[in-house]
């Protein structure tokens, strides 16, 4: 199980919670990879997806849900899909020293040091 978890808040989920599951063990059923026609880039001739589910914030209540959603890979990046609110975002892998910057600022902000967030 692949598991996303945001870094900085927006109007979807508030940073530090998960955003999204996707299952990419071989033994589960995938969807079709999408076809692209037309590109010169033959990592974007063959769209791989995986099935998941994303989370979403209700406005309203703050009230969380889980919708089913795909993963979409494409070229070095990859795409999250929730399929029942036609809502699709990409994402790329954030290097390593941004993460440990993000890390203290969240730190510093909850008025945490490394010993009490378990982030030593």
């Amino acid at each position: 199980m692949l598991v996303g978890t945001k870094i900085y808040s927006d109007n979807i989920v508030p940073s530090g919670e998960v955003i999204f599951k996707v299952k990419v063990s071989p033994e589960a059923t995938q969807p079709q990879p999408i076809d692209v026609a037309h590109v010169t880039d033959p990592r974007l001739k063959k769209l791989e997806r995986y099935t998941g589910k994303g989370r979403v914030v209700d406005k309203k209540s703050k009230s969380t849900h889980w919708l089913p959603g795909q993963m979409i890979l494409v070229g070095d990046y990859f795409a999250f899909a929730w399929l029942p609110i036609n809502l699709q975002i990409f994402f790329m892998r954030v290097p390593d020293n941004i993460t440990a910057q993000v890390s203290r600022r969240l730190r510093v902000g909850a008025g945490l040091s490394g010993s009490e967030s378990g982030m030593n």
